[in-house]
């Protein structure tokens, strides 16, 4: 039976779901695309039964709340697996750091600002430089930054200065696979750069350059880096050269020296009461059995 709604527009009358049986179902007011009244395409109001119960809405709903997830979590992984981040820093998190000391707890708290704040560092372009001791955590800070940063939707890219220069070098007579202008693109469009290692390599004339290179071409898109190395700003520079140096402490870029003991035994030791769960290819979580 259909009957109008009081002080509405809004109709309703009972029909049946093969699947839930008897429910009220509404008339609802939807736009598409039509003709005026002088023949012109335009957008036309129409009322439309909804054609559907409550719960198979709920159902409907779900799937597409399901698969939305799915795709979030493809896409999560897409763009993890393209940041270059080894496999074995994939765990690292902001939660996981150790901060027992001020040092560590001021890191820490660098790190959790930067990723709240992101949005503004990269319409500013406001890098981020760990330096300091071998072992405090540098590269586990570096990661769970790229890490928390992809999980919101960004962009990232990680390598070491070493890796980075190999990379472009690999392209040299290269007639296949990808080019010196595509790795510079790649390493200069990405939301956040985590350049890792910094020092490490020789200081020769073609790092010097290609350093300079994506360090300055995200520099002119005001696009962020972070850099992480064990050596101070100043014996880093002989490594990457005084106009990196300079690019990257401008634009009210941080610098946090990490100076206290080193990170990695209290690490292992913490982690040994909690095993991790296994990751498998798929990127699902495997329970861990109990220990023996």
């Amino acid at each position: 039976m259909e009957h109008q709604e009081l002080n509405t527009t809004t109709l309703t009358r009972t029909a049946t779901c093969n699947k839930h049986g008897e429910y009220e179902e509404v008339q609802k007011e939807c736009y598409g695309p039509g003709k005026d009244e002088f023949g012109d395409y335009t957008v036309v109001k129409f009322l439309k039964w909804t054609g559907h119960c409550a719960e198979c809405v709920a159902e409907i709903v779900r799937r597409e709340e399901e698969h939305k997830a799915k795709m979030e979590r493809h896409k999560l992984h897409e763009r993890i697996r393209a940041s270059g981040i080894p496999g074995g820093f994939l765990e690292e998190s902001l939660d996981s750091y150790i901060a027992d000391n001020p040092g560590q707890q001021k890191a820490l708290s660098v790190a959790r600002d930067y990723v709240a704040n992101f949005g503004e560092h990269v319409y500013s372009g406001r890098n981020l430089l760990f330096t300091g001791k071998p072992g405090c955590g540098k590269t586990h800070l570096a990661v769970a930054i790229g890490m928390a940063l992809m999980k919101m939707g960004a962009s990232v890219r990680w390598t070491t200065a070493s890796d980075m220069t190999r990379r472009f070098t690999d392209t040299w007579g290269r007639r296949e696979g990808e080019n010196e202008t595509q790795v510079l693109a790649d390493l200069t469009g990405a939301d956040l750069l985590i350049l890792d290692e910094a020092g490490v390599q020789s200081g020769s004339e073609v790092e010097l350059r290609t350093i300079f290179n994506v360090i300055d071409g995200r520099y002119r898109e005001k696009l962020p880096t972070l850099v992480a190395s064990n050596l101070s700003i100043k014996n880093l520079t002989p490594y990457v050269g005084e106009r990196v140096i300079d690019r990257l402490r401008d634009n009210g870029s941080e610098l946090v020296a990490f100076d206290w003991e080193s990170y990695r035994g209290k690490k292992g030791a913490r982690n040994t009461s909690a095993p991790r769960p296994f990751m498998s290819s798929a990127g699902h979580a495997v329970a861990a059995g109990k220990p023996k």
